[in-house]
Parts: structure tokens; C-alpha cells; sequence
């Protein structure tokens, strides 16, 4: 029998079943079956080796891997080129007017620069903090009262907007076509039929399933960011004083703290609260992901695309994880949208509305610093494709320019008070910091960059305390071979600016959020790219299915059933990924939540002697957070403690870390009678030990 399994036999026999199906056999039932078989074989075999690599170092995926998804490229390249839209480029944009006129930039200068004056002096508390905000709001709404009139207008020389731009291969979506291959390829207005958005609205009720139910079940435990950043926010929210561009926690500027702020007055200052609105950060940006692979791709691959973004592990994980770094896959998609709105249409608007979200996320998670690089990275691309005028060019540099300038500037304003805070936490993080030197001392500058490149298949989180080691790869195993499969197909294709442009958001992230930073791979670090990564791989599926589909001469709604089938058992094997086998192992912070846990369950009628060390202590994040500032002291030395006397009187608790646990024999012999638990994780391993007893 295990010759029948042997993993050569069953690739060979794959392959020979492509070739007879697609060469010497004409459509038929027949013919279906034998593509099916070959596709089952090469994606199961494909994903089980990425399973065996992302469980055990060194995480390297096996040939049947790297083999299998470019099986899979081969054989769907046909149909998952005709799942890309594209139309020739028009000429004559050099007439086209500019956005702004003389009067309008000099209010976009100076309304932000004296913003910027404003914010200064508002450090120093010569100004109220509203002053810097309402000269910013002026100049917002001198650039809004500008470009909201011409993002829905025709763009010019007659290009209407919803045309679609520069796709891998150049073929025009007709879904009534039976052969993908015989899509038309002249261009055609895109439409989008409401069958779709009613299963875009699906995807969203799935997609709040899996970030809102329950959100302080999964994770069980929470990270110390999360407390920090709930309770910064909480007391800048409460405090009234809502200024976006003062420096905050780690030198972040206060409105990456006030999004979750604001949720939280809506959902309650807990880890629910905190939680839930993580959530809807990331149910934003399934319409925003929809919206971009309708301009780049038919609507059953956008529909797959954006169903793979949301089911996925580790999108899961980040949305119910609530220190926000969703935030950054919010304005990463937002800047791309309309980038590639601005560029496709030729409309300034959208350029200008691409700049303001690109100044916007500045103040947001550092990763999405790399948006305005990246924005003016894409129109280069383009204009060396010749697809855009050198005019054209400089105008959309200078429209994103100002508007990023409007965004962004009053935080100059903290900038020139410190200017160390501009790339503070961006440093803290890099190859070159102190925590480089400790979590990556033994790494070569090749294994960084291995770890970095295979971190969306096989290689697991590095972020110390942050997830665990035992279920490696961004994306799961299925869909992960799919991912490969579409790099593959979209590199053959890169010459065009829109395969250009998918391929450079990502990948750009992937090496400087990844390589060029310590604990590589980071995951939170990388969450602009996992979008870009679940549309590449959309085509690449929906090609694979459709070749299948089409030798089996399926009718549509044969072939919508399937597919959805297909998509089913991603869901199912996402959840069982991620609610069983990542959550199955302790995540972030272990002790100090369990601690946070017990010490909620006993205050306020327990008082509490925290035997703690170092920052581990009742002042800890989590345990404020969680607990609520219980009443109790910190002991943090404990010889000098026992040698007193306590005066307390009434019920107590010695809470001692794993630590001090040694110290519970002093404490039993000098107070019998009381209560004493040992608490431990889901492994069995002691956390921290309590001793109750009533003095």
C-alpha cells in the first residue's frame, strides 16, 4: 500500500491526468473527473508538505510544495488570465486640468503649516489643543471642498471610471463566456452584478463571526499592549483633550490610540469592548478588499479573493487581538484604492483622497509609514510604463504630495519639540536595535531574509509573547499553495503595471516589515500585505476550479456550488486552525492574564499581596486593565516582608509568580489554615500560586 501513496507515483499520475484530460480527450464527464483527481492529488499533496514544514524548524517546504503550486500555475494560467481585466491605456491626458488652483495650494501650504506652528506651541501649553486641530479641520476642508466634487466625474479623454486597467494578461471579464479562454479581449465596462454584493454582505456576516463572537474567550489571554493601549486611550478619550498629533505611548501620535477609544465608548471599557472594536476595523476593509479586485479582476475571483482575506488565521488573530494593528490593513487598503482609482481613471481626486489617507495612517501603526513611499513608488511604475504622461506624473506627485502634507503636517509641529520621535518606535524594532541583538544575535543576514520570504507559508510568528511557534505560515495551508501558484502567474506578467503593483505593495512590505526588522518574522508588522496576498492567490484558485469546471462542462450555478464548496472547506479547516490548534497552545502574555483573571474573581472584597518582579506587578497593563486597579500592594521583596507585620486585617491573598512560588512555605507556616491553589495553564504548567486565608 505505501507503494500506492508514494508521493512521485501520485505526481506523476497527476500530471498524466492533466495531459490526457486536457490534450486527448474531448469535454465531458470523463474528462472532468480525471482534472478533478489530478487538482485533488497536487493541492493535498502541495499542502500537506506546507503543514509538515510549518510545524518543525527550519520550516523549509519540500518539493511537493514548490512543485505542486507550480503544477497548479501551469495548468489554470489560461483561465486565471482571463480572471484579470485590462484595457489599453488612452492617449491625449496631457490637456487634462489640474486639481488645484493657485489659490487652493497656497491654503493647502499654509492652513497646514499653521497647524504645525500650533501644535508646537500647544506642547508647551501656550495654546489650547483644539487650536492646532481647528486650523487643521480648515485646511481638511479647503482640500475636501476641492476634490469630493471630481472623484464621480468623468475622467478625462472619455475614459469612464469603472473601466478596468493594465491586469495580468489583458482579457476582459464576460462570465456568460463558456471557455475562459475565449473571453473577448477588447476593453468593457465592468459591472457588478447584485448577486455579488449580496455575497459580499455574507462575507461579512462571516467575517463577524469570526472577529466579534466572543472576543474575550479567544484569545484567552491578553497581551500587555493591549492593556496599554486601551487605557492610554481611555483616559486621552476621557480626558477631552482630542488631539490627534501630540506623541503618545512609545512616541505614537494619539489618534492611533483614539480609534479604539472611540469604539470603546460604544462598547464598554473592557477587553470586550477593546475587542469588538479591533473587529470592525478589519470588517472595514472587506468592502474596501472588494472594491480593489473589481478593478483588477472578474467577480467570481474577487468574491474568492476577498473570502480568503477573510477567513484567514492569522486575520482572525489580529482582529481579536486589541492593540489595533488591523490599522494598517485598513489604510494600506484604503491608499491602494485609491491610488489605483486615481491611476486607472486618471482622476486627481482620488489621488488627493490617497495622499490624505496616506498622511492619515502616518499617525496610525508604524507600518504604514511605508504608504507614501509605496503611492509614490506605483505612479512611478506606471508612468515608466508609459501608461501616464511625464505631465501627468509630476501633477499626481504633486496632488498626493499636498495632500498628504494636509493630513500629516501638524505633527511636524511634535516633530520639531522632539525630533527623535519620527522614527522612534520604527528604530526600536529595526536590525539595528538592542532587540535585534538579543532575539536574532545568531541569525545570518540570509536567514533573515529566508524567514522573511517563506513567513506567508511555512515560517511562524516571531514576536516574542505574541502568538506561538507551533502553527507557522500567514496563510493556511490551502490557500497558501494557491498564494504561490498566483506569484507565480503574476510574475510572468509583471511587465504590465497592474501585476507591477500587486506584486511591489506586498512584497516591499515583506522585506522591510520583515526582514529588516528584529523577531523576523513579525506578523503584526506584515498586516498591510495579507490583502495583496489573498487576491493574488484568488485567480489562481478560481483558474484551477474553472479548468476543472470547464472539461466537466458544468453550468454556473454547478460551477458557483463548487467553488463555494471549495471555499466551505477553507473555512472549516481555517477554524479548526485557528480555534483549535493555535488557540490550543497558551498565546501572549500567559501569566499575567491568568494572574489579571484570578485577581478580577477576588477583588474588591480581597486584598491583595502581589509577590511580583520587576515590571511584573499589580501596576502591569493587563492587570489594571483587567482588574480594574484592585486594592493591594506590591512585594517585591520578600524577606524584608515577612520579617513585618502585617496590620492588614480581613480576607487577603498572597499571589506569587512563578518566581516567588518558593516563598508559600514561609507564608503557610506563618498563617495556617488558609486556602492554597496552584493555578495552571491548558498544559499543565504552574503559572502562579495563591494563598487565601482570612487574617
Amino acid at each position: 500500500m505505501s507503494f500506492l501513496f508514494n508521493p512521485f507515483l501520485l505526481m506523476g499520475l497527476a500530471i498524466i491526468l492533466w495531459c490526457v484530460s486536457t490534450l486527448r480527450m474531448r469535454r465531458g464527464e470523463v474528462s472532468g473527473w480525471m482534472s478533478a483527481l489530478a487538482l485533488a492529488i497536487v493541492v493535498s499533496l502541495a499542502a500537506r508538505e506546507l503543514a509538515l514544514a510549518a510545524a518543525l524548524p527550519p520550516y523549509n517546504p519540500g518539493w511537493r510544495f514548490w512543485l505542486g503550486a507550480l503544477l497548479i500555475a501551469a495548468a489554470g494560467y489560461g483561465a486565471s488570465s482571463n480572471a484579470w481585466l485590462a484595457w489599453e491605456a488612452s492617449s491625449g491626458d496631457d490637456g487634462a486640468p489640474a486639481l488645484f488652483s493657485w489659490r487652493s495650494a497656497a491654503a493647502l501650504i499654509v492652513a497646514p503649516l499653521a497647524a504645525a506652528s500650533a501644535q508646537y506651541f500647544y506642547i508647551f501649553r501656550s495654546v489650547a489643543w483644539y487650536v492646532p486641530m481647528a486650523i487643521w479641520a480648515a485646511g481638511v476642508y479647503v482640500l475636501f471642498r476641492t476634490v469630493l466634487p471630481n472623484v464621480k466625474r468623468r475622467a478625462y479623454g472619455g475614459i469612464a471610471a469603472p473601466f478596468i486597467s493594465w491586469g495580468s494578461v489583458g482579457a476582459v471579464e464576460d462570465d456568460s463566456a463558456d471557455d475562459p479562454d475565449d473571453a473577448p479581449s477588447r476593453p468593457g465596462r465592468v459591472e457588478t452584478p447584485r448577486w455579488a454584493w449580496w455575497a459580499l454582505g455574507a462575507i461579512v456576516l462571516i467575517g463577524a463571526c469570526l472577529y466579534l463572537t466572543s472576543p474575550a474567550a479567544y484569545p484567552t489571554d491578553s497581551h500587555g499592549d493591549e492593556a496599554e493601549v486601551a487605557m492610554y486611550g481611555i483616559n486621552l478619550r476621557d480626558s477631552g483633550e482630542w488631539n490627534f498629533f501630540s506623541l503618545g505611548w512609545y512616541k505614537i501620535p494619539n489618534f492611533f490610540f483614539l480609534i479604539p477609544a472611540w469604539g470603546m465608548s460604544l462598547f464598554g471599557d473592557t477587553l470586550e469592548g477593546l475587542r469588538v472594536s479591533s473587529g470592525l476595523i478589519t470588517l472595514a476593509c472587506i468592502p474596501i478588499v472588494f472594491l480593489i479586485a473589481r478593478r483588477l479582476m472578474n467577480t467570481a475571483s474577487a468574491l474568492i479573493g476577498v473570502f480568503l482575506f477573510t477567513a484567514s488565521s492569522y486575520i482572525i488573530q489580529f482582529s481579536r487581538v486589541g492593540v489595533t494593528y488591523n490599522q494598517a490593513t485598513l489604510f494600506y487598503t484604503a491608499s491602494f484604492y485609491f491610488i489605483l482609482r486615481g491611476l486607472q481613471d486618471r482622476c486627481y481626486a482620488s489621488i488627493a483622497l490617497a495622499g490624505f489617507i496616506g498622511g492619515l495612517g502616518w499617525l496610525s501603526y508604524q507600518p504604514c509609514m511605508l504608504i507614501p513611499f509605496l503611492a509614490g513608488a506605483s505612479m512611478l511604475i506606471v508612468w515608466m510604463s508609459y501608461r501616464i504622461s511625464h505631465r501627468r506624473f509630476m501633477h499626481s506627485l504633486g496632488v498626493y504630495a499636498l495632500a498628504f502634507w494636509t493630513a500629516f503636517a501638524p505633527v511636524c509641529g511634535a516633530y520639531a519639540r522632539d525630533p527623535s520621535a519620527v522614527f522612534f518606535r520604527a528604530m526600536q524594532v529595526s536590525r539595528a536595535s538592542s532587540e535585534a541583538q538579543i532575539f536574532d544575535r545568531d541569525l545570518s543576514h540570509a536567514e533573515i531574509l529566508r524567514r522573511a520570504v517563506l513567513a506567508p507559508f511555512s515560517v511562524p510568528d516571531r514576536s516574542p509573547y505574541l502568538t506561538n511557534d507551533h502553527s507557522g505560515g500567514m496563510f493556511d495551508p490551502l490557500p497558501a499553495v494557491f498564494l504561490l501558484a498566483g506569484l507565480i502567474q503574476l510574475a510572468a506578467a509583471c511587465y504590465r503595471p497592474g501585476s507591477a503593483l500587486m506584486l511591489f505593495w506586498p512584497v516591499i512590505t515583506l522585506l522591510l516589515g520583515g526582514a529588516m526588522t528584529n523577531s523576523t518574522p513579525g506578523y503584526q508588522r506584515l498586516t498591510g500585505a495579507y490583502p495583496f496576498f489573498a487576491l493574488i492567490a484568488a485567480p489562481a484558485l478560481y483558474g484551477a476550479l474553472d479548468r476543472v469546471l470547464y472539461r466537466w462542462r458544468a453550468n454556473p450555478p454547478a460551477r458557483a456550488a463548487l467553488i463555494a464548496a471549495f471555499l466551505a472547506l477553507c473555512l472549516a479547516l481555517t477554524s479548526h486552525r485557528y480555534f483549535s490548534i493555535i488557540q490550543g497552545v497558551p498565546q501572549l502574555q500567559d501569566d499575567s492574564t491568568r494572574v489579571a483573571r484570578y485577581i478580577e474573581s477576588i477583588a474588591p472584597e480581597t486584598y491583595v499581596y502581589f509577590f511580583g518582579r520587576g515590571h511584573f506587578s499589580l501596576q502591569y497593563g493587563n492587570i489594571r486593565f483587567i482588574a480594574h486597579n484592585p486594592p493591594g500592594e506590591n512585594v517585591m521583596n520578600p524577606e524584608a516582608f515577612l520579617a513585618d507585620e502585617i496590620t492588614h486585617r480581613g480576607p487577603v491573598s498572597f499571589v506569587l509568580i512563578r518566581g516567588n512560588s518558593h516563598y508559600i512555605d514561609a507564608i503557610r507556616a506563618r498563617f495556617p489554615g488558609g486556602r492554597e491553589v496552584v493555578h495552571r495553564n491548558v498544559q499543565g504548567l504552574a503559572l502562579f500560586t495563591t494563598y487565601e486565608v482570612n487574617l
